[in-house]
């Protein structure tokens, strides 16, 4: 797939007085150049020193956007800090060779960094995106660059009140004369919407309309082959609070492991790049799991707002317990290759038929 519009991008720069080497191309024509989707629109990040040049030389040819954008014209936008949630500065996309790659005379954003940046951002419209891009069959895609973006941990220099209203004002003075579109920018950037809230009580009933009774659901828990040092501590702890029914070591080859990671986190219909991470962090240990079922008297539940489904809330806290108190115990520990359990009925009878399936000996 090629970027759309790169022709109307070469004129606009001519017009403009920069070059295809003065920018960076950044957002949709990042996905586009990957095949992931075609882009909507062109927005790039120019060299500082080169932005405050054109400026001067075109007083009267811009109007602002968020942010105090470049519209220019053709959907052709000239945005400012557009990876500043994952520590990628403007200028950085000239000088920082992670940061960006040269493709037929084009710069641009690293795929990294701009799929690191939409995850952080969490936009709606996001989401898509997000379904579409499986990391995984990127080739040379750089894991560690990926995720140190992830961990990347910003803070705003002003309030996003205070930065909107800095933007009001040049908006009001310099580009926009419909008092429509500020009553808008108002509406989007200075008023507080309300927080969704819903009846827990109710919509969990609903939930449960056409479910199987939990009281006797066999909860599956996977221990996973990063925390194989720490099994038999692990299945201690559990076993303190509830009662294991089944216990099982299963040992299974490199490309079996790549196959069961996949086919578990696929029961929660989770994004392709978190099935890819999850391949890619768990494989770098061993490939030896524990599988345990336990049962959980009298459980409690409650929405899952992500997936529409519904979780338990003691098997969540028990994840959540046993993380923080063996992640210093796993080498390059990243969230969640400790131990998984199924979130519900139907989740633990998903779990159960995997595991029946990759082993010797079913459960």
């Amino acid at each position: 797939m090629k970027i759309k519009d790169i022709d109307k991008l070469e004129s606009i720069a001519e017009e403009f007085g920069f070059s295809l080497c003065d920018i960076c191309l950044v957002g949709g024509a990042v996905f586009a150049d990957y095949d992931v989707r075609e882009n909507g629109d062109l927005d790039f990040v120019m060299m500082s020193g080169k932005k405050a040049e054109v400026i001067s030389n075109n007083p009267d040819k811009f109007t602002y956007g968020p942010n105090m954008a470049l519209n220019f014209p053709e959907k052709v936008q000239c945005v400012n800090g557009k990876y500043h949630r994952v520590g990628v500065a403007d200028d950085a996309l000239f000088s920082d060779e992670y940061s960006y790659i040269n493709r037929d005379g084009l710069r641009l954003a690293r795929i990294e960094v701009n799929l690191a940046n939409i995850i952080k951002r969490g936009w709606s419209k996001d989401k898509t995106d997000l379904k579409e891009i499986d990391p995984g069959a990127i080739p040379d895609f750089d894991w560690k660059l990926f995720l140190s973006l992830l961990e990347h941990k910003y803070t705003k220099s002003a309030s996003k009140q205070e930065k909107a209203k800095l933007t009001l004002r040049h908006y009001a003075k310099v580009a926009i004369k419909d008092p429509r579109k500020i009553m808008a920018f108002i509406k989007r950037h200075l008023t507080k919407k309300p927080k969704a809230s819903y009846n827990s009580a109710s919509k969990t009933e609903v939930l449960w309309q056409n479910e199987k009774s939990d009281s006797e659901t066999r909860y599956c828990a996977i221990l996973w082959g990063a925390a194989v040092h720490c099994h038999e501590d692990i299945s201690a702890d559990i076993a303190a609070k509830y009662e294991i029914l089944h216990s099982q070591d299963i040992a299974l080859s490199d490309e079996q492991y790549h196959g069961f990671i996949r086919a578990i986190y696929q029961i929660d219909d989770i994004d392709p790049w978190k099935v890819s991470l999850k391949i890619k962090l768990l494989t770098e240990h061993e490939s030896k799991i524990r599988f345990l079922q336990f049962r959980i008297p009298s459980p409690s539940f409650r929405p899952a707002q992500r997936t529409g489904s519904y979780l338990c809330d003691n098997s969540a806290a028990l994840k959540r317990e046993l993380r923080k108190k063996y992640r210093d115990s796993i080498t390059n520990y990243y969230k969640d290759i400790i131990i998984h359990i199924g979130d519900n009925e139907r989740h633990n009878q998903a779990i159960l038929n995997i595991v029946n399936a990759y082993s010797p000996s079913p459960a």
